[in-house]
């Protein structure tokens, strides 16, 4: 349900796997396959192992995965072997989509509230959101009411993305981000329904709008069509 590497800050590649039957699986440089947290070691953690693709991002030197199925949290797991290395994200609500980071915070959609992005506080996914005396979510109304799609962090903002629109919130993320954040209207006609069709470049993102196509959106720019229309 899920397959990438963690290049963790000691300099090594963890190649992994994610099962919704057997849990994960590390691959190393010779082929072979270790099944490093079992099934039972999720259990233990208390996270269960959904059938669907689940969408991750690395925060913090660990991989932040989240099933967005409406009923299990997203969690995380920091490379090791066993129940340990895996973290419910108690604090955290429901969430929709894939995770992002931005100012050094886990950023999620609220899966009961499509139009809202709650985060972390600064390298630490298990605290923060709307629980435990914090009040870190904010309700992006100021552009439009339909529903999050995806939302992806970047050195030079937070871009969130709607069917049919594309924002952008820059600044520090602090307890005033609700009223110091500046937004920025990227487009009010190109968007994307893929929550996983977001991927970052050097110098701007490439998302496949709402109808299919490929779209670059260069940093300080508006996104333009890869291809001529028609091709």
């Amino acid at each position: 349900v899920a397959m990438g590497t963690l290049y963790n800050v000691a300099g090594t590649a963890i190649t992994w796997l994610l099962s919704s039957s057997s849990g994960l699986w590390t691959v190393d440089s010779g082929g072979v396959y270790t099944n490093s947290v079992t099934a039972a070691n999720f259990a233990t953690a208390g996270v269960s192992l959904v059938a669907a693709t689940h969408s991750w991002c690395v925060f913090n030197n660990k991989i932040c995965f989240n099933p967005s199925d409406g009923v299990q949290k997203p969690w995380t797991w920091d490379g090791t072997a066993g129940a340990a290395g895996v973290i419910e994200l108690n604090n955290a609500p429901l969430a929709y989509g894939r995770p992002t980071a931005y100012y050094a915070k886990l950023f999620l959609i609220e899966y009961a509230a499509r139009d809202t992005i709650a985060w972390s506080e600064e390298n630490d996914a298990t605290t923060g959101y709307a629980t435990g005396g914090f009040s870190n979510e904010w309700k992006l109304s100021q552009t439009g009411t339909a529903p999050l799609y995806a939302i992806q962090g970047t050195n030079e903002a937070l871009y969130y993305f709607r069917e049919q629109s594309i924002g952008a919130i820059r600044g520090a993320v602090n307890s005033d981000f609700v009223t110091s954040g500046t937004h920025d209207a990227i487009s009010r006609t190109v968007g994307t329904l893929s929550p996983r069709g977001v991927a970052v470049s050097m110098d701007g993102l490439w998302f496949a709008d709402a109808g299919g196509g490929v779209r670059y959106l260069p940093y300080g720019g508006t996104p333009a069509p890869v291809l001529p229309e028609g091709l």
